[in-house]
């Protein structure tokens, strides 16, 4: 586990840097701008990255796909795994990009844990409480990454994680088609009424 890049200086919108760097703003959640784009429940947007040129040795903060970033700041402290589903537009050279300081990046052991189920396991209640009880701060939570060491996460065998989440991206899948079919439905509904309405 890292904790992501903290720069000196606020970092702005610039076009020229060695690194693009992910930063909150970049997180997309339910409703959120471009969260039409993203299957799973949240994302990173990564079609604004901003570029920074990292002081020091960059690679220790570097995100590769394989890899999940951990919002160890803010209101809502969660996990997104890097992928080919929980990343848009896709990354063309993950040599170059990093994460911030709002960030723990967790590099699972593949061959004990998927970044698919770690995340998928953080984010559920009884790691999330966890992390309640870990959390400094009232307005701006702050995980602090020793508490966060010592969260306890069930580790079921690679097979039994897969399904896990292969289920858990099923059932997310059919929360959004429902979603869409009662608002066609609604949409249809009134359409009618209004018809019916002009003509009497």
């Amino acid at each position: 586990m890292q904790i992501g890049y903290q720069h000196r200086d606020k970092i702005g919108a610039a076009e020229v840097g060695s690194h693009q760097i992910i930063q909150p703003k970049d997180v997309v959640e339910p409703g959120d701008r471009f969260s039409e784009a993203f299957e799973p429940a949240a994302g990173i947007w990564t079609g604004s990255l901003y570029m920074v040129t990292p002081k020091g040795d960059p690679d220790r903060y570097l995100v590769s796909p394989g890899d999940v970033l951990f919002t160890a700041r803010g209101s809502r402290n969660f996990a997104i795994p890097i992928d080919a589903r929980s990343v848009r537009p896709p990354v063309q050279d993950w040599g170059k990009v990093i994460a911030g300081s709002f960030f723990f990046i967790l590099r699972p052991r593949t061959e004990r844990v998927s970044p698919g189920y770690l995340a998928w396991a953080i984010n559920q209640p009884p790691v999330q409480r966890q992390l309640d009880d870990a959390a400094h701060g009232s307005h701006m939570k702050l995980i602090p990454k020793r508490m966060f060491e010592e969260i306890e996460i069930d580790l079921p065998p690679l097979t039994v994680q897969e399904i896990i989440v292969k289920v858990s991206e099923l059932s997310e899948q059919e929360r959004r088609l429902t979603t869409l079919i009662q608002t066609k439905r609604a949409e249809l509904v009134r359409f009618a009424s209004l018809a019916a309405a002009r003509q009497g």
